[in-house]
């Protein structure tokens, strides 16, 4: 990954390192959903600088975020801009009407 990720979740904007993001399109890209290889493809893009730096989930893609996300956290533990992420999206998918 060449640069830095930002997402854009619920008005907050966190920038997730280039290693960082590479991890999250490994993780992605191993799930069986379309949306999860959707979101990797469109991290991926963002870190390489062909699509705009700052990139807004879908609701299927913050949820396949967040599972690889709560992946991290059992196994390796997330860093603060993951952790961030992680919190912003929760209360993104608590606020989205059943």
């Amino acid at each position: 990954m060449a640069q830095s990720v930002r997402f854009l979740v619920g008005g907050e904007e966190i920038t997730v390192a280039s290693t960082d993001a590479g991890r999250l399109v490994d993780a992605l890209r191993s799930r069986p959903d379309a949306e999860a290889k959707t979101a990797a493809d469109r991290i991926e893009q963002t870190a390489q600088g062909t699509e705009p730096n700052t990139i807004e989930l879908s609701s299927t893609e913050g949820d396949e975020v967040l599972a690889v996300l709560a992946q991290f956290e059992e196994t390796v533990g997330l860093d603060d801009a993951l952790a961030r992420l992680a919190r912003a999206l929760e209360t993104t998918i608590e606020r989205e009407p059943q």
